[in-house]
């Protein structure tokens, strides 16, 4: 029990429809900048969840972690100073292979009969789209060309597995935390957020401008 307790260990289990169960989670505490994955503690996890389950030990199909910053030097601030937080963030995404301008992330089509030969589980930039357009997969309004890197990813949605293929950006999300998952969470929420801030923006402006008209 002393292990469980050393690095936070507290087992939660999700099921999605396809039968896979998100397992987590455990808390390590240090100075390294880079997210944690030791096997150790994953076994420990696995460890706990059998002694309350009847379930055969799982395969791992994918790992990932989540970083809390927290700089006490008086320097910096993450939590509150917008400036910092950006400034942190938009270095992080250009020491990683960051292209500015470039598209993160699209939606796919996949032709049925080719579905089945496909994988969309595999976290690497093994793919160019001329390669997946050669295998039956076309995207949504491609914004580069033919030989830009790409991976393809099989999203489980409540309906059924939605395609979508990732750029070497999207790559670079996943950098910080190794799942596509997390790097669809991320691009999503910040799609919502700029739609809504665009959305915030033009309303001041037409009130703006409501205002100024002369009578």
């Amino acid at each position: 029990m002393s292990d469980f307790l050393k690095w936070g260990i507290h087992v939660m289990v999700s099921q999605n429809q396809s039968g896979q169960l998100t397992v987590g989670d455990s808390h390590e505490y240090g100075l390294a900048p880079d997210p944690f994955n030791k096997k150790y503690i994953n076994d420990l996890i696995l460890k706990y969840l059998q002694e309350f389950t009847s379930l055969n030990l799982p395969e791992l199909i994918e790992t990932w972690n989540g970083v809390y910053g927290k700089l006490t030097n008086g320097h910096t601030d993450l939590w509150t100073d917008w400036p910092d937080v950006c400034a942190s963030v938009g270095n992080y995404l250009k020491e990683h292979g960051w292209n500015a301008g470039e598209p993160v992330l699209a939606e796919a089509t996949v032709a049925p009969e080719k579905a089945a030969d496909l994988d969309g589980r595999k976290l690497a930039l093994s793919e160019t789209l001329a390669s997946l357009a050669a295998k039956g997969v076309s995207v949504d309004a491609a914004a580069l060309p033919p030989e830009a890197p790409a991976i393809l990813i099989a999203a489980d949605e409540p309906d059924g597995i939605h395609w979508r293929v990732g750029y070497n950006n999207f790559f670079v999300i996943t950098r910080y935390n190794h799942s596509a998952l997390y790097a669809m969470a991320v691009y999503d929420l910040a799609t919502a957020v700029k739609q809504r801030m665009l959305t915030n923006d033009a309303a001041e402006l037409a009130k703006s401008a409501t205002a100024a008209t002369p009578p």
